[in-house]
This record gives C-alpha cells, sequence and structure tokens, in this order.
C-alpha cells in the first residue's frame, strides 16, 4: 500500500518570534485484519516489525513490513496468550512478551516470557525463559479501595533489565503510571518499585499502554490512547529524574505499540470496527516535542495528520 500522508496546519505563535510551524505524522499502512488488536511493536528483521494481538488471541507474533504486509506469522509455544501486552527486545536480538494485562487486578500468575533469537524464527518458536513476579505494593486480589494501579500494558528492556509502567485502573484515576523494574533472566521475583511519573490522565483509558527506549539509550517514550511522552536527560534507568515533553495527538483510539527505528517513533492502534477508527501503522520524528522556545525555522519533520496537536512540558 502506498504512503498516505494527512496533513493538518498547526500553528504555534510566539509573542517574540512571530512565525509559526507545521508538524507531520505519517500514516504508513493499514494493518491487515487479522491484526487487529496489536498491542506492542519492536523491531524485526528486514527492517519488519514484530507485533502481536492482545490477549484470547492465538499464542503469535506477526512480521510486518512498513506496508502493513504479514512477512512472517510465528506460532509461540511454551505460553499461553492469557493477555499478552508489550514486548521488548535485548541487544542479543531475544523478545520478551509480557503476559501481564490484569484488566481485574487479580492476577496472581504475572509472567514475561523469552524467545531466544527472534529474528530467526519463520514458522515456530519456544520460550526458554519465564520471569515470573509480584508487586511490592500488592497485598489483596483485587485491591480494596480505589487502589487499582496494578494493571500493566508497557514494558521496555534497558541495561540488562526489564523496566514496566503501570496502566492505573483506579477509580477514580490517580492520573500515575508507576515504573518498576525486573532481572531479564529467568526466575521468581518481587518486582522493584522505581518511581512513578503524574501524566495527568485522569481516566483509565487514557492511561500508560506501551513504552520503548532508544537505540542509544538516550530518549524513553511512552504512550496512552491520545499522548506520547518523550524523556531525556535521565541519569542511568532512573526515566523519571529527566526531562518529560508531552505530545497531544488530539485522537482517541486504542494506541498499545510503539517503538523506535533509525531516529523515527512508529506506533499502531487497534482496529475499532464500529467507529472505523484505527489499525494502522504510524510514524512521526521525535523533533515535533523540541520545546517552543528551541524551534528552527527550518526544523524538516514527518507530516502530522491528527488535528488539534499541542505541546506542553510537564515540570517535575
Amino acid at each position: 500500500m502506498s504512503i498516505r500522508v494527512f496533513q493538518f496546519v498547526v500553528a504555534f505563535f510566539w509573542t517574540l518570534s512571530g512565525y509559526a510551524q507545521t508538524l507531520f505524522v505519517t500514516e504508513l499502512a493499514e494493518l491487515p485484519s487479522s491484526i487487529h488488536e496489536t498491542s506492542g511493536l519492536v523491531n524485526g528483521p528486514n527492517d519488519w516489525f514484530w507485533t502481536h494481538n492482545d490477549g484470547g488471541n492465538p499464542s503469535e507474533i506477526h512480521c510486518i513490513d512498513t506496508n502493513g504486509i504479514i512477512q512472517r506469522t510465528v506460532t509461540v509455544s511454551g505460553d499461553v496468550n492469557i493477555d499478552w501486552e508489550d514486548i521488548a527486545k535485548d541487544d542479543d536480538g531475544n523478545l520478551y512478551i509480557g503476559n501481564f494485562g490484569n484488566n481485574g487486578l487479580n492476577r496472581t500468575d504475572l509472567r514475561i516470557v523469552k524467545i531466544p533469537n527472534v529474528d530467526t524464527c519463520t514458522v515456530a518458536c519456544a520460550v526458554t525463559n519465564t520471569i515470573a513476579f509480584t508487586y511490592p505494593d500488592q497485598y489483596d486480589f483485587p485491591p480494596n479501595g480505589d487502589y487499582g494501579n496494578f494493571d500493566m500494558e508497557a514494558m521496555l528492556w534497558f541495561q540488562d533489565s526489564l523496566h514496566l509502567f503501570s496502566k492505573d485502573r483506579s477509580s477514580p484515576s490517580t492520573g500515575y503510571t508507576k515504573h518498576y523494574r525486573l532481572p531479564s533472566m529467568a526466575g521468581t521475583y518481587q518486582a522493584e518499585l522505581i518511581d512513578s511519573l503524574n501524566t495527568g490522565s485522569t481516566n483509565f483509558i487514557n492511561a500508560i499502554t506501551a513504552a520503548d527506549i532508544s537505540d542509544d539509550g538516550q530518549q524513553v517514550v511512552l504512550l496512552n490512547a491520545e499522548n506520547i511522552w518523550l524523556i531525556t536527560g535521565f541519569q542511568g534507568s532512573d526515566f523519571f529524574s529527566g526531562n518529560v515533553s508531552e505530545l497531544s495527538l488530539g485522537s482517541l483510539t486504542q494506541k498499545e505499540g510503539i517503538c523506535f527505528r533509525y531516529g523515527f517513533i512508529y506506533l499502531t492502534d487497534e482496529r475499532e470496527p464500529f467507529f472505523g477508527t484505527g489499525g494502522k501503522l504510524y510514524r512521526l520524528h521525535p523533533g515535533v516535542f523540541v520545546g517552543l522556545d528551541e524551534r528552527q525555522t527550518d526544523l524538516q519533520i514527518e507530516p502530522i495528520y491528527l488535528q488539534d496537536l499541542t505541546l506542553k512540558e510537564i515540570r517535575l
């Protein structure tokens, strides 16, 4: 499928500089109907991507190209897709699948499974390691009262560890995502709670659903149904110690896959047949997160297809 570009002018006016800037996001492809609940995204072989469907679907991973065409469908043995959420990949090419979706906040079988050398898999692959875990701050299943920040849909690998970011299902939502860390080797662990970030999302629909880190380890992105957060300037893996910028996409779809590649950010959303939305692969450039006072008139970035784009800094 050819690339379709939807461009909307978004003007940022400065009293001092007196110029406007057009921002861009590109819709690369429509995903095939068999990938109707894309729930994670990582780089694959031959400039392709690995993705998979959400819980209740077959235990399969799909390799797609930038035209949305499936190049491989690989059956995964050794784990049942109870609620597969985000996926991550380490420097050695091992794939991690987070079987930790926890809508009811009552799961006691949370785990991440590891598939070695995933890019060499063509038809079938097997789980070789399982990382079972619990949360250090959950005592009831489900928890009592309004404290329901134990769903999980976002994960990345960095410095030999897996980093998880919670999807808050408190009622009302607290607006926080919690950052946990786990070893990336087989075993049973209590996750380490590192920090939390208030994203201002007071509805669980807008809670965090995906995460990734750039190849150079200098940028982290978090995703939800309407926004992307870019984190820079952090120390080690204390990501929330860094500078956090929020990009409001102005579109409410079930976005659950995000990854970096060649300096760009790619994301996917689930298909919503009733509304006729979603089911797409998109690309944007991190340059859209540049602060307004740092923009240059000759900045060249990707076309933005989403309306009402706003940019703001979150001050921690």
